[in-house]
């Protein structure tokens, strides 16, 4: 979905993003057009790995307060639920707010195979799409319950901390 605050990545930024994240060339992207404030790209790269690239709205944006520093929270809440091992959700490769690669906050994560809930919800019985929001409530709960200061898994961080977050390389 195109809208006003998504960005657009060139193939120059996607391939940059590719080469810092991880030191290879990106030989193929394609906009990922679900979604609403955040862009993301299927980026594989020379060697033939295919990972994720998304991209925050540009600094500045204006946005709803609870929208504000999503992707951080996403990209915090996705290492953790990954590290649980308890579902499966992609490994986060990079995360970078410095805006020294491009000019928007970004993550990459590997690509999972399948399908969004959204595209496949139809196809499901009552008891399963039942049996499946009971328990996505059940993971995101505590992140719902403590919007008012930050998320369960990640408190509302110091304007000093921002600036360089990261973690790498796992290509």
């Amino acid at each position: 979905m195109r809208n006003g605050i998504k960005p657009q990545l060139s193939e120059k930024q996607l391939d940059a993003i590719a080469r810092h994240v991880c030191d290879k060339p990106a030989v193929l992207m394609k906009e990922l057009t679900d979604g609403w404030a955040n862009a993301a790209y299927l980026v594989a790269l020379a060697d033939g790995t295919e990972m994720i690239v998304k991209a925050a709205p540009e600094q500045g944006t204006s946005m709803m307060r609870y929208e504000q520093g999503l992707m951080r929270t996403e990209a915090e809440t996705m290492r953790l639920v990954g590290t649980a091992g308890t579902i499966p959700v992609p490994r986060i490769l990079a995360y970078d707010d410095t805006l020294r690669v491009v000019a928007y906050e970004y993550m990459v994560m590997e690509k999972l195979e399948g399908a969004p809930y959204n595209k496949v919800k139809e196809s499901l019985s009552e008891a399963e799409r039942s049996r499946l929001r009971k328990s996505s409530a059940f993971i995101a709960g505590g992140s719902m319950r403590s919007r008012a200061s930050g998320s369960a898994f990640m408190p509302r961080p110091r304007k000093r901390e921002l600036p360089g977050r990261k973690y790498f390389k796992t290509c």
